[in-house]
């Protein structure tokens, strides 16, 4: 009888030991399971994050882009006015200029820094051709001229004409680096 007693026990403490073996194996490939997992969705939100902050980026920069575009072509526009005409169309392209800075604050906020120096460059640039065009108009009223101010001085209309090109060309550059390049979104 002792011998089956101690075959029994023998019996016993085999399961018990292969249970409790079995469960510390179970719980440690659980828990490396649960942190593979952690690290996978630490990824997946980190790359979720990167791509809404590019989209974020990429709308505030079109945003921008079609307001410069907006105010540049008004100004443009305006050099071949009639001298006359000049002041009341400035009057019409100033609240624009007030909106291009407000998006150009708005790139500067969403960054990064080169882009939103790029941004101010632009608008600032926008602002004293805006300027320059005010100063001719002045002149053209008080020399009593009636050309358009491009008539009026072909010099101004050049330089700044090319300036405006400048600034756009170089936030453009600016813009496609901060997004990864010049390739599409999905691509990067």
């Amino acid at each position: 009888m002792q011998e089956t007693i101690a075959v029994a026990l023998i019996t016993a403490s085999s399961t018990i030991s292969g249970v409790a073996l079995t469960v510390f194996v179970s719980l440690r490939i659980t828990s490396r399971q649960l942190k593979m997992q952690a690290i996978m969705a630490e990824n997946g939100y980190h790359e979720q994050r990167t791509s809404w902050l590019r989209e974020v980026r990429r709308e505030t920069y079109i945003k921008f882009i079609s307001e410069l575009d907006g105010v540049n072509r008004k100004l443009q526009d305006t050099w071949l006015l009639p001298a006359p005409e000049v002041s009341d169309e400035l009057a019409t392209i100033r609240p624009l200029l007030l909106r291009l800075r407000e998006v150009a604050n708005l790139v500067r906020l969403e960054g990064p820094p080169e882009i939103g120096s790029a941004a101010l460059e632009a608008s600032t640039n926008t602002l004293q051709h805006f300027m320059a065009l005010q100063r001719l108009a002045t002149e053209a009223k008080v020399a009593d001229r009636t050309e358009s101010l491009a008539e009026f001085s072909q010099d101004d209309w050049d330089t700044q004409g090319s300036d405006l090109i400048s600034h756009h060309a170089h936030f453009i550059n600016c813009a496609q680096q901060a997004l990864g390049g010049n390739l599409p979104v999905w691509m990067n």
